[in-house]
């Protein structure tokens, strides 16, 4: 399954752009695409992607088994990150939990349904059952919207459980897609 990256996806601007592994040379580009992310976005992440002491262990310390870094790359610039987190024992070893982000410029291009598409190859590819996606109400709107259209459904909602950079409470919207060899879902 990872042997078949990279692989190249044309935008709907006609764009050529690459999806690869994240690699240990790739701590500066990550950084620069974090730092492209408005932080009232990034503040929805659960780590810090502003700490460059914890971004570099991630990229030091990469581990398959666990996580899978996917990245989207235009000219050598990271415009987008897909992780597909995964654990390989206990109650929830069928299930992947996913988080993509992309950078603002390449938003509305389809960048970010491409490379959902290819997580979920991925999570079917690894045997799992269903994919997990979290969202804040309001603030990430889009991503619920373009979740939904790739059958990812809302499984629980958890109100008023995140607060945004002003201190308002939004409900985390706890969305599923469960999947299926094959690909045969859709």
């Amino acid at each position: 399954m990872f042997e078949e990256y990279p692989k190249q996806v044309i935008l709907k601007d006609g764009q050529e752009v690459i999806f690869r592994l994240l690699r240990t040379t790739d701590f500066q580009a990550l950084m620069d695409f974090f730092g492209r992310i408005p932080e009232e976005e990034r503040w929805y992440a659960k780590h810090d992607l502003a700490d460059e002491r914890l971004v570099r262990e991630w990229v030091d310390h990469i581990d398959l088994e666990r996580a899978v870094p996917v990245v989207a790359e235009v000219e050598e610039r990271l415009v987008a990150q897909a992780v597909l987190h995964r654990h390989d024992y206990g109650c929830t070893s069928h299930i992947g939990r996913i988080r993509i982000m992309v950078d603002p410029e390449y938003r509305g291009k389809r960048l970010g349904t491409w490379i959902m598409f290819d997580i979920i190859n991925l999570g079917v590819s690894l045997g799992l059952e269903k994919l997990e996606a979290r969202f804040a109400a309001g603030p990430e709107e889009a991503a619920i919207r373009g979740c939904r259209k790739l059958d990812f459904y809302e499984a629980a909602v958890l109100p008023r459980y995140v607060k945004s950079l002003d201190g308002d409470y939004h409900d985390q919207i706890i969305m599923i897609k469960r999947l299926h060899a094959g690909w045969d879902d859709f």
